[in-house]
């Protein structure tokens, strides 16, 4: 039969169209360079304000620091310091004062930028204020620092040596004062007076700010009210700045304010400059617009087919063999044929895999019953041996009690099937146990109970206590015999594990036998059939996570560890069982 011709187009057609990708190459050339464009602007206009920031914020150092040293060159040797200290009544100290303002006023407000000096005597309540020329302080406001200067505390009103801001009635000055003995003297400057000194091109859209140790500005704008947040975060102890698409935040940290200067301006680049940004931003977007065109045109033809082919592989990968890619008329003639081969490999793995997984269910499961067969037998014998001890011995009271009590355990034994049963369970039938071997026994065996109330429901392998204890009773009885057994729960929401601690007084474990267990592990050759069975039930049940340790106590006796995964539902038992 003559193999039909196929009119779809191929790979190698749609790949040509890929060419067309060219343009892509142009339009990201033009985002890149007005990208570029738009930076070199801005960090250059960002830079000459940075430099103009920090000559200014040198000058306002120097000029401070100046200040600062006059100040405190006075309160060591100034012209009439000794008659503020030493003057004995009201009449002195308005002198004193006076002479002190005089005296701070020609050294300080002449050669420095400080609009206001002070001085005050404590005791006498006389006060001495002297105002700069320049400094065009209302009446209000000169009454509004005598307020602040009498409410001065005598400890602490100049012991930090610096400049400090401070609220005196509605305005924001830096202040710096100078405490000795019964006197201040200080000097001060409006924060407004500062920011009038950064010669900068200032308008509605920009500002300069400074904080106060509340890290609130103390220039209140627009402007700078919008970029608190950022303002407050500022901690660095240098100049730099920020550019944020159209707005800059220069900062330069002043030595003697002990905070930064900043100075905001929105509306960085110009309107002219604008309008060609966005009419080159058409232009790329006109040109993205034809290249998605170009691209649907590819994806339709290639990328589509070919997430589909991964998304089919990444579901076969997660173990999903039913997956299958649909094949229809619009895939090129390349896809449908890797589809086809794709989907019949599929389904033939799918057939092995079935005829697999039932076989390696058929073993697991007559693994568990063959190791449940080795320990139920040897519970049948020796209750048989305690049962014809207590008849030759005519113990019949005994022996009517250890029948029901091994009745019940025989009940739980053979007519419960589940694999998996709650740790109550297993401890009561430890229970009936433990009085059948009491009874066939002339020692005793005592065992003591410590559970999580919330551990009593967790599912664990039938017999699981019972081993231990069985193991105990018969390799470590050495007259009366006391088991404790642990049981705790500890984990989260997420995952929970169950811990099972079981110890006894005996004579422990045979070092020989220790040394054999941490050496090749629990096999059937180490000598002890229950515990070698138990370990391999754990492998079989819990095949991810288990662990299974024993050891002797420094004490005396021996401790057998166990942590299991933590399961709560018949469900979850069942699939642990299944693995």
């Amino acid at each position: 039969m003559k193999k039909q011709t196929s009119h779809k187009l191929s790979i190698k057609r749609w790949v040509i169209l890929t060419l067309i990708f060219g343009f892509v190459a142009t339009a990201g050339a033009v985002i890149i360079d007005i990208d570029y464009s738009m930076r070199q602007l801005k960090n250059e206009t960002a830079a000459q304000y940075l430099s103009i920031l920090n000559m200014q914020r040198e000058s306002l150092d120097t000029d401070i620091g100046k200040a600062s040293a006059i100040l405190l060159s006075y309160k060591m040797s100034g012209k009439h310091i000794n008659q503020l200290i030493n003057c004995k009544d009201k009449n002195e100290a308005y002198f004193a004062v006076t002479n002190v303002t005089s005296d701070l006023e020609s050294q300080i407000l002449n050669s420095t930028i400080s609009e206001i000096v002070y001085a005050y005597k404590f005791g006498f309540d006389r006060f001495g204020i002297a105002l700069s020329s320049t400094s065009h302080i209302s009446s209000t406001e000169k009454l509004a620092v005598k307020d602040y200067v009498e409410s001065l505390e005598r400890e602490t009103a100049g012991t930090t040596y610096m400049w400090k801001p401070c609220l005196i009635g509605d305005e924001w000055y830096f202040v710096y004062n100078i405490a000795d003995r019964d006197y201040v003297i200080g000097q001060g400057i409006r924060v407004k007076t500062i920011a009038s000194l950064f010669q900068m091109k200032l308008d509605e859209n920009s500002s300069i700010a400074v904080l106060n140790d509340q890290e609130e500005n103390m220039i209140d704008s627009v402007v700078a009210r919008n970029n608190n947040q950022f303002l407050k975060n500022y901690t660095e102890r240098y100049s730099s700045y920020n550019i944020y698409e159209d707005q800059i935040i220069v900062y330069t940290y002043s030595l003697n304010l002990y905070r930064p200067i900043f100075f905001i301006k929105d509306g960085l680049l110009s309107q002219n400059f604008l309008n060609i940004v966005r009419l080159l931003w058409s232009t790329v977007f006109f040109i993205i617009i034809i290249c998605f065109i170009i691209f649907n045109n590819i994806t339709f033809a290639i990328l589509r087919p070919v997430k589909a082919l991964n998304k089919c592989l990444e579901s076969i990968r997660d173990g999903n063999l039913k997956a299958k890619i649909p094949i229809n008329s619009s895939v090129p003639r390349e896809f449908s044929d890797v589809y086809n081969t794709l989907n019949e490999m599929t389904s033939r793995i799918q057939e092995l895999k079935i005829e697999s997984y039932e076989s390696e269910l058929k073993r697991t499961h007559y693994e568990l019953q063959f190791l449940s067969i080795q320990i139920e037998p040897h519970f049948y014998l020796n209750s048989m041996k305690y049962i014809y001890a207590l008849a030759q011995t005519k113990q019949y009271e005994t022996l009517k009690s250890m029948i029901l009590n091994l009745a019940d355990c025989f009940r739980y034994l053979t007519y419960d099937n589940e694999k998996m049963v709650p740790l109550q369970k297993e401890l009561e039938h430890v229970e009936h146990y433990l009085t059948i071997t009491n009874s066939g026994s002339p020692s005793c065996v005592k065992i003591f109970l410590s559970v999580h109330p919330h551990a009593k429901e967790a599912l664990v392998p039938k017999l699981l206590v019972q081993t231990f204890v069985e193991n105990s009773i018969k390799y470590g009885a050495n007259g009366n015999l006391e088991i404790d057994i642990d049981v705790q729960l500890y984990g989260d929401d997420c995952e929970q594990f169950l811990q099972l601690r079981i110890s006894d007084n005996g004579k422990g474990f045979d070092e020989v036998y220790l040394s054999e267990i941490r050496k090749n592990g629990f096999n059937d050759q180490s000598g002890r059939i229950g515990l070698s069975n138990l370990y391999n039930r754990l492998k079989l049940f819990y095949p991810d996570y288990n662990y299974l340790t024993i050891y002797n106590n420094e004490n005396g006796g021996a401790t057998a560890e166990v942590i299991l995964p933590a399961v709560f539902s018949v469900k979850t038992g069942k699939e642990t069982s299944e693995a």
